[in-house]
């Protein structure tokens, strides 16, 4: 996790002129590539047997899909738009959003209880987002 909370952090802070300069689309599938590959070789090295990718059934591909489409592709596309738009400050400070997403998305989809501590946190994200973003007028 550490290991991709950096590179997202470089990614943020780095990709700007490239974005600028090639488009959108094209940084995305470098780049979406590229961690695609270096993820299937960390697999091969780390991870267990293929086997079991021979045996997935019908809700599996479903739940796949469901990630790589809009967690995965809309995700990256909607970032790379957003760093072409904002700086990249401001879209870090966008990330917050992601565990309140989590959470909403977790509690329709997959039917999680919404604890006392999930409200916590959801109420301190938006708190600490509203504050990062106050303007003291003059």
């Amino acid at each position: 996790m550490m290991i991709g909370v950096i590179a997202a952090s470089c990614f943020t802070v780095f990709s700007g002129k490239y974005l600028n300069k090639y488009g959108n689309i094209p940084v995305m599938i470098y780049v979406m590539g590229t961690g695609t590959l270096i993820n299937f070789l960390i697999s091969l090295f780390f991870g267990s047997s293929f086997e079991n990718m021979y045996q997935i059934d019908e809700v599996q591909i479903y739940t796949l899909l469901m990630l790589v489409i809009p967690g995965g592709v809309l995700m990256m596309y909607c970032w790379g738009k957003a760093l072409q738009l904002i700086s990249p400050t401001q879209a870090a400070i966008s990330l917050g959003f992601n565990p309140l997403s989590a959470i909403l998305l977790g509690s329709f989809i997959l039917n999680e209880e919404i604890t006392l501590k999930l409200i916590v946190g959801f109420l301190s994200i938006i708190f600490a987002i509203t504050l990062a973003n106050w303007r003291i007028k003059k």
